[in-house]
């Protein structure tokens, strides 16, 4: 059963910060027997960088289980393997919100009447459900000039496919794993990486995880 763990990052995104949390999703990984996939070189030149997470369609096509985990989350020691708790048919994601507040209507969502967007910060998907990382086929000037926020492309083509193939999907909060990741949701703003540190520092230590 091939699994892929993949991890956008690029520009040497908070290199302090990724120093201590790459290290733990790189040792989930080998911990669940999956691949540990690094995406460090850009595909989809003309889109915002966060929409490099599609390239994952090509990369995963033939994992039975990919895991897409942000590059500031954190994973502890004791983390369970998180395919063994999910249906192959159903969508894991850790954060959802409305669709609506963010993204503008599209024929997908009306068709499919649901109200869900899926934050692309950890995201786990069956081969059954690889249609999730479609990209568009639109070019991406007609695509991107839609949304308020350019760097939620990722999140609102997730949530199209989402809803233009009809998947469904779950939360990946169980009891099994409850405290056992981190996702530290740093800013980008002058002191985030210093604030991701200090949060980083404080879970890590009250979790004996070793510190570099």
């Amino acid at each position: 059963m091939k699994k892929i763990i993949h991890v956008l990052y690029l520009n040497n995104y908070m290199p302090r910060l990724c120093a201590l949390t790459l290290p733990t999703i790189e040792a989930y990984a080998k911990r669940i027997n999956a691949e540990f996939n690094l995406i460090t070189k850009r595909v989809f030149k003309e889109w915002p960088i966060t929409y490099e997470k599609m390239q994952i369609h090509r990369d995963g096509i033939n994992a039975e289980w990919n895991i897409l985990l942000d590059a500031d989350l954190l994973v502890h020691p004791d983390m369970p393997d998180i395919t063994t708790f999910l249906q192959p048919n159903i969508v894991g994601c850790y954060t959802s919100y409305i669709r609506s507040l963010h993204f503008p209507d599209n024929i997908y969502f009306k068709r499919h009447g649901g109200v869900v967007a899926l934050a692309a910060n950890f995201i786990v998907a069956h081969q059954m459900n690889h249609d999730l990382w479609t990209p568009f086929k639109e070019p991406a000037y007609k695509v991107v000039s839609k949304l308020k926020n350019p760097f939620q492309i990722d999140e609102y083509c997730i949530a199209t496919n989402l809803a233009r193939y009809n998947l469904k999907y779950t939360g990946v909060t169980f009891p099994e794993t409850i405290g056992k990741f981190y996702h530290l949701e740093v800013t980008t703003d002058e002191h985030g990486e210093d604030r991701g540190l200090e949060m980083a520092r404080r879970y890590m230590k009250a979790n004996h995880m070793e510190l570099p």
